[in-house]
């Protein structure tokens, strides 16, 4: 039997208007990184159950401030090792 080991990751997609600063927490984890203007891709390990939140902040000023509403990873779900939700920041 081969069993496939994976890692957990939230997966952030950012459009930019202009370059920023992404915060990202979820629990123990957390992902601070600078991003240019554009389109970007960041990903953060998950380690335990959490609900993330994500801010951008843009010339010292906060531009995005989300928590997905509804949404809890799980890091053992009662079914199904499989945990999909897609969230947009109205900002």
């Amino acid at each position: 039997m081969y069993v496939l080991q994976t890692e957990d990751y939230i997966w952030i997609i950012t459009l930019l208007s202009k370059a920023g600063r992404l915060d990202v927490s979820c629990a123990n984890s957390r992902l601070t990184t600078d991003l240019p203007a554009g389109v970007n891709k960041s990903k953060m390990l998950l380690t335990d159950d959490c609900t993330p939140h994500v801010t951008v902040t843009n010339s010292a000023q906060k531009t995005v401030d989300f928590t997905p509403s509804g949404y809890n990873f799980k890091k053992t779900p009662p079914s199904y090792n499989f945990n999909t939700f897609v969230a947009m920041s109205p900002a």
